[in-house]
């Protein structure tokens, strides 16, 4: 099944990582400055453009 969510979230700043395999897990590395905050992740639906050698 495939959903598409559509969110407005307000913040600070925005990064964009790509999650690293770290043992049974993910991790994605984040500044130091960010330690103690609060922070949302979002999983990205995979750029088909950029794949197929479009500019995207």
């Amino acid at each position: 099944m495939d959903i598409e969510v559509r969110m407005v979230l307000q913040g600070e700043e925005v990064v964009e990582r790509v999650v690293k395999r770290i043992g049974n897990s993910g991790h994605v590395t984040l500044p130091s400055n960010w330690i103690g905050e609060k922070v949302k992740v979002i999983r990205l639906k995979k750029d088909t453009q950029a794949e197929d050698g479009g500019e995207g």
